[in-house]
């Protein structure tokens, strides 16, 4: 265990951990926050976190790749884990913004601006022995209020054509008169009045 000192009347100690600079030729040295390997049960957790503060706000967690002037800049790969034992699946992976009383924070993903910006993929993988996973983007319901919209719109720009949109539900290549995915669009339903409208134009 190392601790940072502790004071009564105002802050606790600060703690950092960095190895040194790099002399004129050659890399920093690389730093590894990792638990052990267990041969009989799971392995330790590493948990990464700012404490709870009773009258003020909880501590930011900043995780970033530093700047460099050469090439590509450095990858930051989160990943969760793998699993080899017959019918299980792997880690699972979760986003989640904190609650509040006022209402829960907003999770941004973006690629950040430039003279031509990242892509995003939002993918499920490939399966070779089964179903691949489903994709579902949703609002979520509201008891006292509006539901959230969604809004899938393409950029504008000011040379050549304006960026396609396409649906496009799955195709098959199985034998035995399978047919493709259907495409469904429905307006929503309303218990008291009118069902939504529906405009389709260019």
């Amino acid at each position: 265990t190392m601790t940072s000192g502790y004071s009564a009347a105002t802050s606790s100690g600060a703690m950092t951990l960095y190895t040194s600079n790099a002399g004129v030729s050659g890399v920093s040295g690389q730093m590894v926050l990792s638990t052990g390997t267990a041969s009989s049960g799971n392995s330790g957790a590493l948990y990464i976190g700012s404490g709870s503060a009773s009258s003020g706000r909880g501590g930011a967690v900043f995780i970033s790749v530093g700047s460099g002037n050469s090439g590509n800049g450095g990858s930051m790969v989160l990943a969760s884990g793998t699993s080899s034992f017959a019918g299980s699946s792997g880690g699972d992976f979760t986003f989640s913004s904190g609650a509040g009383a006022a209402g829960s924070g907003s999770v941004n993903v973006l690629s950040e601006i430039g003279d031509v910006t990242g892509s995003i993929t939002i993918a499920t993988g490939a399966s070779a022995a089964g179903d691949s996973g489903t994709l579902t983007l949703s609002t979520g319901d509201a008891t006292t209020g509006r539901s959230g919209g969604i809004t899938l719109a393409v950029g504008t720009g000011n040379t050549g054509a304006g960026g396609d949109m396409v649906l496009s539900a799955g195709a098959t290549s199985g034998a035995g008169g399978t047919s493709g995915g259907v495409v469904t669009m429905t307006s929503g339903y309303s218990a008291a009045t009118s069902s939504g409208a529906m405009t389709l134009y260019t």
